[in-house]
Parts: structure tokens; sequence; C-alpha cells
């Protein structure tokens, strides 16, 4: 693979996007500051030197532009402290090239939610075959008692699913749960499509994107929601339609940014 950008190229497509972002911010109402998100999508390019062929320094440029700017629609900062969303490169089998793309962690879809007036707040964990748990319906609390912090197979057994529980803007409650077959299947088509490229499912953040699935299966549930909770619609929807575009793209090969 031919670099289609180098190490300096891409602070010219930030730099240039000062003026769309801005007028992107306003326009949404999502007061994000350019400067701010210019430099952690800078720190976060850079830190993909090491990575060769998929370093985000070889990503088109377009693309890079086109990822910034979702920052500002959705308002969601790439600050790596708080792990709301990251830069990821991903090879576009159809057009023969890397890109880069926007990737909503599950702290920045709980964030969101928040923002856009659905939740209060929202738990999300996985379930072991050693834990005590009991699930009473999609409108009640769960009941989770663990009695060790460890993930190990010795200590909590094998992985038995997952859920989330939301606490909506109402005060109600809102339980989403997946089934470990459920979530083995989709960690099954990921590790597919990433082939032998270097996917996240792969790696230490397995568990952190196991969860994200079962949150990105609650923020189906909180869409419909939105209407009778006076939420802001609008947001959700933004939101939404990148989700489903990531799920178009699980033939693509996929490597995060952040560790």
């Amino acid at each position: 693979m031919q670099p289609t950008t180098n190490a300096l190229a891409h602070i010219e497509v930030l730099r240039k996007s000062q003026q769309q972002f801005e007028e992107t911010s306003n326009r949404y109402q999502t007061n994000i500051d350019f400067r701010e998100q210019a430099n952690y999508a800078h720190q976060q390019i850079i830190k993909t030197q090491s990575y060769g062929d998929f370093s985000l320094l070889n990503a088109d440029p377009h693309s890079i532009h086109e990822a910034f700017m979702l920052t500002a629609i959705l308002g969601i900062s790439l600050n790596p402290h708080r792990d709301y969303a990251y830069l990821t490169s991903r090879w576009n089998v159809g057009q023969g090239k890397l890109e880069c793309k926007l990737e909503i962690g599950y702290r920045g879809y709980q964030y969101l939610a928040a923002c856009a007036g659905v939740i209060k707040r929202a738990d999300a964990m996985l379930i072991y075959s050693k834990d005590d748990f009991a699930y009473h319906g999609p409108r009640q609390e769960v009941q989770h008692r663990i009695t060790s912090l460890s993930t190990s197979l010795e200590a909590r057994g094998e992985m038995a699913g997952g859920y989330c529980m939301a606490e909506l803007i109402d005060g109600s409650i809102c339980t989403t749960v997946m089934s470990p077959e459920e979530l083995t299947a989709i960690e099954t088509e990921m590790l597919a499509a990433a082939g032998d490229g270097f996917s996240v499912w792969k790696g230490p953040f397995r568990d952190q994107m196991r969860i994200k699935t079962v949150i990105r299966r609650a923020w189906k549930q909180w869409e419909m929601l939105v209407e009778s909770l006076g939420a802001d619609s609008d947001l959700m929807k933004r939101v939404s339609n990148l989700s489903q575009q990531d799920e178009s793209d699980a033939d693509n090969a996929d490597l995060p940014v952040t560790e």
C-alpha cells in the first residue's frame, strides 16, 4: 500500500476544516471547540505511525475531514481521557483505499443519550456464569451480585451475556439484555470481517466491545422512547445514522487508534 498522505498532510486537512467545523457546530448547537478537537485528532493520527499500512497517516485525506466533521455534528469529543469517541482506519474494499472513520465508544453512546435527554445514567456490564444474576423484565432493575472483580475463568466462570440498565429522564428503568450466544455471534462476525488484519475484538478491549454491543442494542430501545420522553429526536437520529453506516462497513478491516 502506498501512503495517500504523509506526516504533515493531515494537519492541513484539519486546518482547512476550521470554518466548516465551526459553522456546523453552530448549526447543530453542539458548542464543541475546534482547536481542542483538532489537537486530539492530530494526536490520535500520529499515534498510529507504528501501525504500518493501517496507519491513519495513510488514510484518504477526505475521509479524515469527514470523520473529523462528525464530532461537530454530534457534539462528541475526541478527548482520550473521556473515551467517548476515537478515529479508526478501515480498508474500503470497494474503492481500494484506506479510510478514516469516527468510532463511538460505549461511554460515548451513554453520553449522547444523556445529551439527548433520554437517560440520566446507564450501567452496562457483562455477566459470568458464577455471578448471581436475576433479570425481571425490560422495565425493572436487574439484580447482579459478584464475588470477584476478576474476569478469569476460575473466578467468574464463562461469559454468560450482558445487560444495560438505564435510568430514563422520567425516573423509570429500561433494561436491555443480550445472551452469550448473541454476543459471540457478533464477535465472530467482526473477527471474520477483519480476517488476518487487526481487530479490536482480538485485543485486550474485547470486553469493552461486548459492552458497546449491548449499549448499541439498548440504544434501539431508547430510540423508541424519544417521543414519550420529549427528548432530542434529531440527535438520536444523527447517532443512529452513524451506527447504521458502521454496521454496513462490517466487511472492512478495522483498526482502532486508542489503546
